[in-house]
Protein backbone atom coordinates (compact mmCIF):
# COMPACT_ATOMS: atom_id res chain seq x y z
CA UNK A 1 0.00 0.00 0.00
CA UNK A 2 1.48 3.41 -1.06
CA UNK A 3 1.66 5.47 1.82
CA UNK A 4 4.46 7.65 3.18
CA UNK A 5 4.86 9.47 6.47
CA UNK A 6 7.97 10.85 5.51
CA UNK A 7 7.85 14.98 6.81
CA UNK A 8 4.41 14.30 7.41
CA UNK A 9 2.67 16.00 11.09
CA UNK A 10 1.55 13.50 12.99
CA UNK A 11 -0.38 13.72 15.90
CA UNK A 12 -0.20 10.76 18.37
CA UNK A 13 -3.05 11.10 21.43
CA UNK A 14 -2.32 8.99 24.02
CA UNK A 15 1.18 7.48 24.97
CA UNK A 16 0.71 4.26 26.75
CA UNK A 17 1.75 0.83 25.24
CA UNK A 18 0.28 1.77 21.73
CA UNK A 19 0.71 5.66 21.69
CA UNK A 20 4.32 4.40 21.84
CA UNK A 21 4.90 2.17 19.67
CA UNK A 22 3.35 4.44 16.85
CA UNK A 23 6.03 6.84 17.79
CA UNK A 24 8.57 4.71 17.74
CA UNK A 25 7.19 3.63 14.16
CA UNK A 26 6.63 6.91 12.83
CA UNK A 27 10.56 8.12 13.81
CA UNK A 28 11.57 5.20 11.96
CA UNK A 29 9.55 6.32 8.57
CA UNK A 30 10.55 10.03 9.12
CA UNK A 31 7.70 11.76 10.60
CA UNK A 32 7.27 14.95 12.13
CA UNK A 33 6.02 13.71 15.68
CA UNK A 34 3.94 15.56 18.25
CA UNK A 35 2.30 13.25 21.38
CA UNK A 36 -0.77 14.70 23.57
CA UNK A 37 -1.84 13.38 26.23
CA UNK A 38 -4.43 14.33 29.20
CA UNK A 39 -2.17 12.59 31.74
CA UNK A 40 0.20 14.85 33.70
CA UNK A 41 3.88 15.02 32.49
CA UNK A 42 4.78 13.72 36.30
CA UNK A 43 3.06 10.58 35.47
CA UNK A 44 5.52 9.36 32.52
CA UNK A 45 9.26 8.49 33.05
CA UNK A 46 11.21 11.49 32.95
CA UNK A 47 14.33 9.51 30.97
CA UNK A 48 12.13 8.27 28.39
CA UNK A 49 10.40 11.69 27.31
CA UNK A 50 13.90 13.17 27.32
CA UNK A 51 15.06 10.44 25.03
CA UNK A 52 11.98 10.61 22.44
CA UNK A 53 12.58 14.58 22.77
CA UNK A 54 16.12 14.06 21.71
CA UNK A 55 14.61 12.62 18.39
CA UNK A 56 12.48 15.04 17.95
CA UNK A 57 9.16 14.18 19.49
CA UNK A 58 7.03 17.33 20.85
CA UNK A 59 5.03 16.13 24.17
CA UNK A 60 1.71 17.91 25.37
CA UNK A 61 0.45 16.66 28.57
CA UNK A 62 -2.43 17.67 30.61
CA UNK A 63 -5.76 18.21 28.17
CA UNK A 64 -6.02 17.06 24.55
CA UNK A 65 -6.22 19.53 22.02
CA UNK A 66 -8.29 20.18 19.46
CA UNK A 67 -6.31 22.78 17.95
CA UNK A 68 -2.96 20.38 17.80
CA UNK A 69 -5.30 17.91 15.52
CA UNK A 70 -6.18 21.01 13.61
CA UNK A 71 -2.74 21.59 12.87
CA UNK A 72 -1.84 17.70 12.07
CA UNK A 73 -2.02 16.27 8.95
CA UNK A 74 -2.91 12.85 9.97
CA UNK A 75 -4.06 11.68 13.68
CA UNK A 76 -3.28 8.77 15.24
CA UNK A 77 -5.84 7.97 18.46
CA UNK A 78 -4.70 5.33 21.16
CA UNK A 79 -7.89 2.79 21.99
CA UNK A 80 -7.73 4.37 25.77
CA UNK A 81 -8.95 7.60 24.32
CA UNK A 82 -12.33 8.37 24.71
CA UNK A 83 -12.70 10.56 20.66
CA UNK A 84 -16.15 12.20 21.89
CA UNK A 85 -13.73 15.52 21.87
CA UNK A 86 -12.29 15.93 18.60
CA UNK A 87 -13.28 18.70 16.04
CA UNK A 88 -14.37 15.84 13.41
CA UNK A 89 -15.97 18.27 11.44
CA UNK A 90 -13.04 20.55 10.83
CA UNK A 91 -10.60 17.95 10.80
CA UNK A 92 -12.94 16.25 7.51
CA UNK A 93 -13.15 19.76 5.97
CA UNK A 94 -9.18 20.05 6.40
CA UNK A 95 -8.69 16.29 5.16
CA UNK A 96 -7.22 15.34 8.01
CA UNK A 97 -7.72 11.66 8.59
CA UNK A 98 -8.20 10.22 12.28
CA UNK A 99 -6.72 6.47 12.59
CA UNK A 100 -6.44 3.77 15.01
CA UNK A 101 -3.24 2.10 15.61
CA UNK A 102 -4.49 -0.96 13.37
CA UNK A 103 -5.36 1.37 10.25
CA UNK A 104 -2.03 3.02 10.29
CA UNK A 105 -0.25 -0.50 10.81
CA UNK A 106 -2.45 -2.74 8.16
CA UNK A 107 -1.14 -0.10 5.66
CA UNK A 108 2.26 -1.64 5.95
CA UNK A 109 1.74 -5.24 6.82
CA UNK A 110 2.49 -7.37 4.04
CA UNK A 111 0.85 -10.64 5.24
CA UNK A 112 -2.90 -11.86 5.65
CA UNK A 113 -4.73 -10.52 8.34
CA UNK A 114 -7.20 -12.36 10.83
CA UNK A 115 -8.45 -10.18 13.32
CA UNK A 116 -10.38 -11.83 16.25
CA UNK A 117 -12.89 -9.49 18.00
CA UNK A 118 -16.06 -10.02 20.24
CA UNK A 119 -17.42 -9.12 24.03
CA UNK A 120 -15.22 -12.19 25.80
CA UNK A 121 -12.77 -15.03 24.35
CA UNK A 122 -10.72 -12.59 22.19
CA UNK A 123 -7.38 -13.31 23.78
CA UNK A 124 -7.68 -17.41 23.84
CA UNK A 125 -8.58 -17.50 20.81
CA UNK A 126 -6.32 -15.21 19.45
CA UNK A 127 -3.70 -17.42 21.45
CA UNK A 128 -5.46 -20.38 20.45
CA UNK A 129 -4.95 -19.57 16.86
CA UNK A 130 -1.58 -18.40 16.63
CA UNK A 131 -0.54 -21.76 18.24
CA UNK A 132 -2.66 -23.35 15.77
CA UNK A 133 -0.84 -21.43 12.14
CA UNK A 134 2.65 -21.99 13.88
CA UNK A 135 1.92 -26.09 14.28
CA UNK A 136 0.96 -25.92 10.74
CA UNK A 137 4.57 -24.39 9.58
CA UNK A 138 3.30 -20.41 8.91
CA UNK A 139 5.55 -17.74 10.08
CA UNK A 140 2.65 -15.50 12.18
CA UNK A 141 2.78 -12.59 14.36
CA UNK A 142 -0.07 -12.89 17.11
CA UNK A 143 -0.36 -9.18 18.38
CA UNK A 144 -3.34 -6.55 18.84
CA UNK A 145 -4.70 -5.66 22.12
CA UNK A 146 -3.04 -8.78 23.43
CA UNK A 147 -0.29 -6.55 24.88
CA UNK A 148 2.00 -6.61 21.76
CA UNK A 149 0.88 -3.46 19.10
CA UNK A 150 -0.11 -4.41 15.61
CA UNK A 151 2.23 -1.45 14.34
CA UNK A 152 5.26 -3.04 16.75
CA UNK A 153 5.00 -6.40 14.90
CA UNK A 154 5.09 -4.67 11.26
CA UNK A 155 7.89 -2.63 12.80
CA UNK A 156 10.16 -5.70 13.61
CA UNK A 157 9.44 -8.09 10.87
CA UNK A 158 7.20 -6.52 7.93
CA UNK A 159 6.16 -9.41 6.25
CA UNK A 160 4.42 -12.67 7.81
CA UNK A 161 2.39 -15.15 6.14
CA UNK A 162 -0.16 -14.28 8.72
CA UNK A 163 -0.78 -11.67 11.16
CA UNK A 164 -3.40 -12.91 14.13
CA UNK A 165 -4.57 -9.60 15.56
CA UNK A 166 -6.77 -9.43 18.67
CA UNK A 167 -8.86 -6.27 18.32
CA UNK A 168 -11.06 -3.66 20.92
CA UNK A 169 -13.92 -1.86 19.22
CA UNK A 170 -12.13 1.41 20.68
CA UNK A 171 -9.22 0.09 17.97
CA UNK A 172 -12.22 -0.37 15.08
CA UNK A 173 -13.61 3.09 15.48
CA UNK A 174 -11.22 4.89 13.78
CA UNK A 175 -10.42 2.34 10.93
CA UNK A 176 -10.70 3.62 6.84
CA UNK A 177 -8.88 1.04 4.76
CA UNK A 178 -8.05 -1.87 7.26
CA UNK A 179 -8.73 -5.27 6.09
CA UNK A 180 -9.05 -8.41 7.79
CA UNK A 181 -8.74 -11.29 5.50
CA UNK A 182 -10.48 -13.86 8.36
CA UNK A 183 -12.48 -12.01 10.92
CA UNK A 184 -14.20 -13.75 13.85
CA UNK A 185 -16.94 -11.87 15.91
CA UNK A 186 -17.19 -14.22 18.94
CA UNK A 187 -19.89 -12.87 20.94
CA UNK A 188 -21.74 -9.33 21.96
CA UNK A 189 -22.94 -8.64 25.60
CA UNK A 190 -23.63 -5.21 27.29
CA UNK A 191 -19.56 -3.92 28.04
CA UNK A 192 -17.68 -0.27 27.80
CA UNK A 193 -21.17 1.32 28.89
CA UNK A 194 -19.07 4.74 30.15
CA UNK A 195 -18.54 5.11 26.55
CA UNK A 196 -21.16 3.82 24.50
CA UNK A 197 -24.82 4.78 24.40
CA UNK A 198 -26.21 1.55 23.90
CA UNK A 199 -25.29 -1.92 22.74
CA UNK A 200 -26.09 -1.48 19.35
CA UNK A 201 -23.72 1.33 19.25
CA UNK A 202 -21.26 -0.83 20.76
CA UNK A 203 -22.00 -3.87 18.16
CA UNK A 204 -21.85 -1.69 15.25
CA UNK A 205 -18.21 -0.67 16.40
CA UNK A 206 -17.35 -4.48 16.71
CA UNK A 207 -19.08 -4.90 13.08
CA UNK A 208 -16.32 -3.01 11.41
CA UNK A 209 -14.35 -5.72 11.76
CA UNK A 210 -16.30 -6.45 8.76
CA UNK A 211 -16.24 -3.28 7.01
CA UNK A 212 -14.14 -4.00 4.20
CA UNK A 213 -13.91 -7.54 3.53
CA UNK A 214 -14.18 -9.14 -0.06
CA UNK A 215 -15.02 -12.43 -1.94
CA UNK A 216 -12.11 -14.57 -0.88
CA UNK A 217 -12.60 -13.48 2.72
CA UNK A 218 -14.12 -15.31 5.58
CA UNK A 219 -16.10 -14.43 8.69
CA UNK A 220 -17.30 -16.13 11.74
CA UNK A 221 -19.93 -15.68 14.12
CA UNK A 222 -21.64 -16.85 16.46
CA UNK A 223 -25.05 -18.65 15.39
CA UNK A 224 -26.92 -18.60 19.11
CA UNK A 225 -26.43 -14.34 18.32
CA UNK A 226 -28.11 -14.22 15.23
CA UNK A 227 -30.66 -11.81 16.60
CA UNK A 228 -28.04 -9.34 16.92
CA UNK A 229 -26.29 -10.00 13.43
CA UNK A 230 -29.92 -9.69 11.20
CA UNK A 231 -29.80 -5.73 12.27
CA UNK A 232 -26.23 -5.57 10.55
CA UNK A 233 -25.14 -4.54 7.62
CA UNK A 234 -24.64 -7.15 5.23
CA UNK A 235 -21.15 -8.91 5.19
CA UNK A 236 -19.42 -8.99 1.59
CA UNK A 237 -17.30 -12.17 2.51
CA UNK A 238 -18.24 -15.89 3.17
CA UNK A 239 -19.92 -15.88 6.41
CA UNK A 240 -19.61 -19.20 8.61
CA UNK A 241 -20.96 -20.01 12.00
CA UNK A 242 -20.79 -21.79 15.12
CA UNK A 243 -23.36 -22.98 17.48
CA UNK A 244 -23.21 -25.03 21.27
CA UNK A 245 -26.66 -25.34 20.67
CA UNK A 246 -27.75 -26.44 17.16
CA UNK A 247 -26.58 -27.50 14.15
CA UNK A 248 -25.44 -24.96 11.38
CA UNK A 249 -25.09 -25.66 7.97
CA UNK A 250 -21.84 -24.22 7.45
CA UNK A 251 -19.27 -24.04 10.48
CA UNK A 252 -18.71 -26.19 13.68
CA UNK A 253 -21.42 -27.11 16.20
CA UNK A 254 -21.58 -29.63 19.22
CA UNK A 255 -23.43 -32.84 19.29
CA UNK A 256 -23.57 -35.61 21.94
CA UNK A 257 -20.37 -34.53 23.69
CA UNK A 258 -18.44 -34.04 19.92
CA UNK A 259 -17.67 -31.37 17.60
CA UNK A 260 -18.62 -31.57 14.30
CA UNK A 261 -17.86 -29.27 10.83
CA UNK A 262 -20.28 -29.00 8.02
CA UNK A 263 -19.96 -27.29 4.58
CA UNK A 264 -21.17 -28.05 1.28
CA UNK A 265 -19.59 -31.40 1.35
CA UNK A 266 -21.28 -32.65 4.29
CA UNK A 267 -20.58 -33.11 7.74
CA UNK A 268 -17.09 -34.19 9.81
CA UNK A 269 -16.46 -35.06 13.73
CA UNK A 270 -13.49 -33.22 14.46
CA UNK A 271 -13.04 -34.12 17.84
CA UNK A 272 -14.71 -35.23 21.59
CA UNK A 273 -15.18 -32.14 23.99
CA UNK A 274 -12.90 -34.93 26.34
CA UNK A 275 -9.55 -34.06 24.35
CA UNK A 276 -9.83 -30.31 24.81
CA UNK A 277 -8.78 -29.38 28.44
CA UNK A 278 -10.28 -25.82 28.97
CA UNK A 279 -13.32 -25.69 30.85
CA UNK A 280 -16.78 -24.51 30.07
CA UNK A 281 -19.11 -24.49 26.90
CA UNK A 282 -18.04 -21.19 26.42
CA UNK A 283 -14.23 -22.14 25.44
CA UNK A 284 -15.94 -25.11 22.92
CA UNK A 285 -17.49 -22.01 21.37
CA UNK A 286 -13.88 -20.35 21.09
CA UNK A 287 -12.47 -23.33 20.02
CA UNK A 288 -14.59 -24.18 17.18
CA UNK A 289 -14.67 -20.84 16.12
CA UNK A 290 -10.76 -21.70 15.95
CA UNK A 291 -11.41 -25.10 13.88
CA UNK A 292 -13.48 -23.05 11.71
CA UNK A 293 -10.97 -20.59 10.83
CA UNK A 294 -8.24 -23.00 10.14
CA UNK A 295 -10.27 -24.92 7.93
CA UNK A 296 -11.09 -21.93 5.68
CA UNK A 297 -7.02 -21.32 5.04
CA UNK A 298 -6.78 -24.90 4.31
CA UNK A 299 -4.83 -26.51 7.46
CA UNK A 300 -5.20 -30.00 8.16
CA UNK A 301 -8.14 -31.28 11.19
CA UNK A 302 -4.80 -33.27 12.14
CA UNK A 303 -3.21 -30.30 12.60
CA UNK A 304 -5.99 -28.57 14.17
CA UNK A 305 -6.95 -30.96 16.55
CA UNK A 306 -3.08 -31.15 17.55
CA UNK A 307 -2.77 -27.73 18.81
CA UNK A 308 -6.39 -27.82 20.33
CA UNK A 309 -5.35 -30.83 22.47
CA UNK A 310 -1.92 -29.28 23.93
CA UNK A 311 -3.45 -25.74 24.37
CA UNK A 312 -3.94 -25.47 28.21
CA UNK A 313 -5.35 -21.68 28.17
CA UNK A 314 -3.78 -18.57 29.84
CA UNK A 315 -3.41 -16.81 32.88
CA UNK A 316 -6.55 -15.00 34.57
CA UNK A 317 -8.88 -16.48 32.58
CA UNK A 318 -10.34 -19.86 34.13
CA UNK A 319 -7.18 -20.38 35.40
CA UNK A 320 -6.86 -23.58 38.25
CA UNK A 321 -4.73 -22.04 40.94
CA UNK A 322 -4.60 -24.49 43.30
CA UNK A 323 -6.66 -27.97 44.76
CA UNK A 324 -6.40 -28.25 48.60
CA UNK A 325 -8.54 -31.01 50.74
CA UNK A 326 -11.17 -31.15 47.79
CA UNK A 327 -11.40 -27.71 47.22
CA UNK A 328 -10.62 -26.02 44.27
CA UNK A 329 -9.27 -22.52 43.35
CA UNK A 330 -10.03 -20.72 40.55
CA UNK A 331 -8.84 -17.79 38.85
CA UNK A 332 -11.00 -15.56 36.61
CA UNK A 333 -9.70 -12.02 36.56
CA UNK A 334 -10.39 -11.37 32.90
CA UNK A 335 -14.15 -11.71 33.50
CA UNK A 336 -14.35 -8.27 33.57
CA UNK A 337 -18.49 -7.98 32.71
CA UNK A 338 -21.26 -9.77 33.73
CA UNK A 339 -21.33 -12.22 30.85
CA UNK A 340 -18.02 -13.41 31.16
CA UNK A 341 -18.97 -14.29 35.25
CA UNK A 342 -22.24 -16.06 33.56
CA UNK A 343 -20.17 -18.11 31.63
CA UNK A 344 -17.69 -19.15 34.33
CA UNK A 345 -20.17 -20.19 36.80
CA UNK A 346 -21.90 -22.10 34.06
CA UNK A 347 -19.32 -24.63 34.26
CA UNK A 348 -19.66 -25.18 37.66
CA UNK A 349 -23.01 -27.00 39.93
CA UNK A 350 -24.21 -25.61 43.16
CA UNK A 351 -21.09 -25.66 44.94
CA UNK A 352 -19.49 -22.00 44.12
CA UNK A 353 -18.29 -19.42 46.22
CA UNK A 354 -17.59 -16.49 44.18
CA UNK A 355 -15.71 -13.28 44.64
CA UNK A 356 -17.47 -10.50 43.05
CA UNK A 357 -16.70 -6.84 42.70
CA UNK A 358 -14.01 -4.18 41.58
CA UNK A 359 -14.48 -0.93 39.35
CA UNK A 360 -18.05 -0.77 38.15
CA UNK A 361 -18.18 -0.19 34.64
CA UNK A 362 -22.04 1.05 34.19
CA UNK A 363 -23.29 -2.56 32.92
CA UNK A 364 -25.60 -3.37 35.11
CA UNK A 365 -25.35 -6.28 37.51
CA UNK A 366 -29.16 -8.23 37.25
CA UNK A 367 -28.15 -10.78 34.66
CA UNK A 368 -25.84 -12.25 37.64
CA UNK A 369 -29.27 -13.03 39.56
CA UNK A 370 -30.00 -16.26 37.98
CA UNK A 371 -26.67 -18.04 37.49
CA UNK A 372 -26.16 -17.51 41.39
CA UNK A 373 -28.97 -18.73 42.44
CA UNK A 374 -28.47 -22.25 40.37
CA UNK A 375 -24.80 -22.25 40.98
CA UNK A 376 -23.47 -20.33 44.13
CA UNK A 377 -23.43 -20.94 47.72
CA UNK A 378 -22.17 -18.43 49.29
CA UNK A 379 -20.97 -14.66 47.73
CA UNK A 380 -17.80 -12.61 49.01
CA UNK A 381 -18.35 -9.13 47.38
CA UNK A 382 -15.35 -6.53 47.31
CA UNK A 383 -14.36 -2.91 45.36
CA UNK A 384 -16.64 0.26 44.65
CA UNK A 385 -19.42 -1.75 43.00
CA UNK A 386 -19.84 -4.47 45.79
CA UNK A 387 -23.25 -2.28 47.07
CA UNK A 388 -24.41 -2.65 43.50
CA UNK A 389 -23.81 -5.96 42.82
CA UNK A 390 -24.99 -6.82 46.25
CA UNK A 391 -28.18 -4.90 45.27
CA UNK A 392 -28.42 -6.98 42.23
CA UNK A 393 -28.46 -10.43 43.54
CA UNK A 394 -29.86 -9.94 47.21
CA UNK A 395 -33.02 -11.66 46.72
CA UNK A 396 -31.28 -15.17 45.39
CA UNK A 397 -31.31 -16.19 48.13
CA UNK A 398 -27.57 -16.81 48.64
CA UNK A 399 -24.83 -15.80 51.51
CA UNK A 400 -23.67 -12.74 51.06
CA UNK A 401 -20.64 -10.73 52.44
CA UNK A 402 -18.45 -8.01 52.15
CA UNK A 403 -14.84 -7.59 52.04
CA UNK A 404 -11.86 -4.87 52.66
CA UNK A 405 -9.36 -6.80 50.33
CA UNK A 406 -8.72 -9.77 48.49
CA UNK A 407 -6.70 -11.51 51.22
CA UNK A 408 -9.62 -10.90 53.39
CA UNK A 409 -12.07 -12.52 50.65
CA UNK A 410 -10.14 -15.70 49.85
CA UNK A 411 -9.49 -16.14 53.86
CA UNK A 412 -13.63 -15.99 54.39
CA UNK A 413 -13.60 -17.91 51.47
CA UNK A 414 -11.43 -20.66 52.63
CA UNK A 415 -13.31 -20.18 56.16
CA UNK A 416 -16.84 -21.45 54.40
CA UNK A 417 -15.81 -23.74 52.10
CA UNK A 418 -15.96 -27.79 52.74
CA UNK A 419 -14.34 -30.64 50.39
CA UNK A 420 -16.28 -30.63 46.78
CA UNK A 421 -16.41 -26.86 47.15
CA UNK A 422 -14.75 -24.06 43.84
CA UNK A 423 -13.93 -21.12 45.16
CA UNK A 424 -14.10 -18.87 42.10
CA UNK A 425 -12.78 -15.32 41.61
CA UNK A 426 -14.57 -13.86 38.61
CA UNK A 427 -15.72 -10.29 39.76
CA UNK A 428 -17.68 -9.22 37.04
CA UNK A 429 -15.59 -5.67 37.09
CA UNK A 430 -12.68 -3.59 36.17
CA UNK A 431 -9.90 -3.91 38.57
CA UNK A 432 -8.90 -0.37 38.92
CA UNK A 433 -10.53 0.54 42.65
CA UNK A 434 -7.76 -1.23 44.03
CA UNK A 435 -5.15 -3.06 41.53
CA UNK A 436 -3.14 -1.71 38.79
CA UNK A 437 -4.92 -4.02 36.12
CA UNK A 438 -6.69 -7.65 36.30
CA UNK A 439 -3.13 -9.22 35.87
CA UNK A 440 -2.69 -7.46 39.53
CA UNK A 441 -5.93 -8.60 40.81
CA UNK A 442 -5.50 -12.36 39.65
CA UNK A 443 -1.65 -12.10 41.34
CA UNK A 444 -2.72 -11.34 44.08
CA UNK A 445 -5.62 -13.91 44.40
CA UNK A 446 -2.88 -16.20 43.91
CA UNK A 447 -0.68 -14.97 46.41
CA UNK A 448 -3.69 -15.05 49.03
CA UNK A 449 -4.28 -18.72 48.18
CA UNK A 450 -0.93 -19.88 48.42
CA UNK A 451 -0.80 -17.94 51.85
CA UNK A 452 -3.85 -18.89 53.22
CA UNK A 453 -4.13 -22.70 52.47
CA UNK A 454 -0.26 -22.88 53.53
CA UNK A 455 -0.98 -21.56 56.89
CA UNK A 456 -4.32 -23.57 57.39
CA UNK A 457 -3.10 -27.03 56.44
CA UNK A 458 0.22 -29.16 56.05
CA UNK A 459 -1.56 -30.92 53.68
CA UNK A 460 -0.13 -31.05 49.87
CA UNK A 461 -1.53 -28.71 47.53
CA UNK A 462 -1.77 -29.58 43.91
CA UNK A 463 -1.71 -26.95 41.11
Amino acid sequence: MNFSLADKRILVLGFGKTGEACVNFLLQQGAKITVNDNKARTDFDTEKLSMYEQKGVQFYFGQHSADMCLASDNVIISPGVEPGWLPRAEMTKKNIALMSEIELACRFAEGKIIGVTGTNGKTTVTTLLGQIFEKAGYSIAVCGNIGFPFIQAVQQKKSYDYYIIEISSFQLEAITLFRAHGALLLNISTDHMDRYATLREYLFAKWNIFRNQQQGDWAVLNEMQDHYWKEMPEINSSVWKFSSADAVKRGCFLRNSKIYYQDKTGEQEVMSIDEISLPGVHNIENIMACIIAGLQEGLSLETIRGAIAAFKGLPHRMELVAVQEGITFINDSKATNPDAVVKALESFQKNVIIILGGKDKQLGYKELAEPVRKHVKTGILIGEASRLIYDAIKDTGVYLEHAGSMHEAVKRAYMLSQQGDVILLSPACASFDMFQDYVDRGNSFKRAVHEIIGQNSNKGVTA
